[in-house]
């Protein structure tokens, strides 16, 4: 790694299993709102055993994986395509989501990340897309129902184009028609839940970013993902947020046109787009600091502690910093600039965690020698002389409530 750094990014850069041996939640969780009473408490139980599970066994294997770049990836990615237990009916299925759609796909193009993420339960309970119901599709002249445009909304703004990337609220209700339909059968015993529903459909051709879709069904819907994913604007965005992430709270508009001309180039290619990425030169240059999301920060300690904490130890500090496993207040996401993470009360918990880690992990080391293998080039000369005259506890401690450990280079 020390000698070709680029290289060993690189090397990571294929689809990631993570962890293994879970279970999936199986169907009372997307029945979950149709349930009996007692059906519904008994979900509820198995959907926190489930997440419980999955939030513990992710812990574990980002403080262990030999490929921690890919794990950084899929956690970017994860957060990117927002699911969150904010949403009761999402609590069972976070993990799922994150394990069977984004893992899986980051070997391949955006368009079938997309896809991905659109078709399954998670996505659909969390944005209401189950809600939406065209109005004049049988059931809604039945039943007077009408459109859910949250999803619609969210796509555009949240997972393609961006907030300013040029569509109209004529767009929003064009995509919400067609995306009726896209619904759930929990069905006993199905793996896949996903329906398309005609009867809830919104019938008929939609114009949607300037371009006339003909009534097809599902296939509509696949259509106008496919031109989202396709847009200029979505390359610009993604690219945005993949450097503001990995290289700096202000990204560098070169950088930000170099990863949106790979993603056009490739039709959005992750694998191509994330070794861009890697070879940006200033992702490489001192003066570009990121801080430490809380996640970060933890499984960042629990790497240099050489995994001596399961993963509930490491719950319990996420929860301590305010940054539980999809647990993000907003389809937004958690945000990952400094500003969001460095107020006075969010400090004095990163230095009180890293006084509670150290003391439960008890590493016979030497303090000096950890920060020069953890920090290398950038462990300053001040932190060596105090770090020499603690005991290891106390050494190890003030290590990981530094400035230099608590904010990496990119």
């Amino acid at each position: 790694m020390r000698k070709d750094p680029r290289g060993w990014l690189s090397s990571q850069l294929q689809a990631s299993a993570g962890p293994s041996g879970l279970e999936d939640i199986g169907p009372l969780s997307y029945a979950l709102h149709r349930a009996s009473k007692r059906d519904r408490e008994d979900a509820r139980k198995l959907a926190k055993a489930t997440y419980d599970a999955e939030a513990n066994a992710r812990e574990a294997y980002a403080a262990t994986t030999r490929s921690p770049f890919q794990e950084r990836l899929v956690r970017f990615w994860s957060n990117h395509f927002c699911v969150s237990i904010t949403q009761v009916r999402c609590v069972g299925l976070v993990g799922n989501f994150e394990r069977q759609v984004i893992r899986p796909n980051l070997d391949g193009h955006f368009v079938d990340l997309l896809l991905a993420t659109a078709h399954h339960p998670a996505m659909l309970l969390y944005l209401d897309q189950t809600r939406s119901v065209g109005p004049n599709s049988r059931v809604g002249r039945k039943h007077d129902k009408g459109l859910n445009e949250n999803y619609a909304r969210e796509l555009m703004e949240l997972h393609t184009l961006g907030v300013n990337g040029g569509y109209t609220q004529q767009d929003v209700q064009a995509l919400a028609a067609i995306l009726t339909g896209w619904s759930l059968d929990p069905g006993q015993g199905r793996r896949d839940p996903f329906e398309f529903d005609y009867k809830r459909h919104e019938p008929g051709n939609h114009t949607f970013l300037g371009q006339r879709l003909s009534e097809g069904g599902h296939n509509q819907g696949i259509r106008a993902l496919e031109l989202l994913a396709a847009h200029h604007s979505t390359a610009l965005f993604i690219a945005t947020k993949l450097v503001r992430h990995f290289v700096s709270d202000t990204p560098h508009p070169q950088d930000i046109d170099r990863i949106a001309r790979t993603f056009i180039q490739t039709q959005g290619h992750l694998p191509s787009v994330h070794e861009a990425l890697i070879h940006l030169e200033r992702a490489w240059q001192p003066g570009h600091p990121k801080l430490r999301t809380p996640a970060e920060l933890v499984t960042a300690m629990a790497r240099g502690m050489g995994h001596k904490l399961p993963g509930s130890e490491l719950l319990k500090g996420r929860r301590a910093l305010g940054q539980m496993p999809w647990a993000a207040p907003s389809p937004q996401g958690w945000p990952d600039q400094a500003s969001a993470w460095t107020g006075p009360d969010s400090i004095v918990a990163r230095v009180d965690l890293a006084k509670q880690f150290s003391e439960r992990a008890q590493l016979n080391v030497d303090p000096v020698e950890l920060g020069e293998r953890l920090l290398g080039a950038r462990f300053p000369t001040q932190d060596r002389k105090l770090l020499a005259g603690l005991s290891p506890v106390q050494g190890v401690a003030v290590l990981f409530a530094s400035p230099s450990f608590q904010w990496r280079a990119q």
